[in-house]
């Protein structure tokens, strides 16, 4: 029988706990498994080499400075509470990642638009306004009105409203300020 600390994981690779690198040899995780008590950055250090061989199989590298350990899960917030710290949130495809709890008290992830993000679509729409400001208000709100639901579909979760509503109010600042710039004919 193996010691627990060697034994085969589960990884982001795979259920056998290796990988092959491409030219035919395989890397084997040390990592513990899930459920042993051992998650700590042993076990992180191990995933990411795995996973840095996977990825250059596939001409990808990790970002060094961007790749880091984060608590994340049903049990962050209490840790961090009693560290005195906020749990960690992680931004992930234009979404900051949240740990939270439902109405019920279990654990959920929110999210919620980066506000970067959020800032380079509202001066895209922007530009967008000041470019057609001369065009009918009709055919104005057309396009508009085409434009929001792709925010919408993409940015659109549960625990984002918020932000949804605050692209959407802004979006009709922006376009009543631009309206307002136009001459009015009699």
């Amino acid at each position: 029988m193996r010691p627990r600390n060697t034994e085969k994981t589960s990884t982001v690779l795979g259920k056998s706990g290796s990988a092959e690198t491409g030219d035919g040899t395989e890397l084997e995780s040390k990592a513990p498994a899930p459920g042993h008590g051992h998650n700590g950055a042993g076990a992180f250090i191990s995933s990411r080499k795995i996973a840095i061989v996977r990825f250059e199989k596939f001409g990808l590298t990790l970002h060094p400075e961007k790749t880091r350990l984060v608590e994340f899960g049903r049990n962050a917030a209490k840790n961090a509470k009693r560290q005195g710290k906020k749990p960690a949130t992680f931004d992930f495809l234009g979404l900051t990642h949240i740990c939270a709890r439902s109405r019920t008290g279990r654990f959920t992830v929110h999210v919620k638009t980066i506000g970067k993000r959020l800032r380079r679509g509202l001066n895209a729409i922007a530009e967008w306004c000041r470019q057609h400001r001369h065009e009918p208000v009709g055919e104005e709100q057309k396009t508009l009105n085409a434009k929001l639901p792709g925010h919408y579909q993409y940015y659109g979760r549960p625990t984002n409203y918020r932000s949804i509503r605050q692209f959407y109010r802004r979006v009709l600042r922006i376009w009543k300020e631009w309206l307002s710039r136009r001459r009015r004919h009699g």
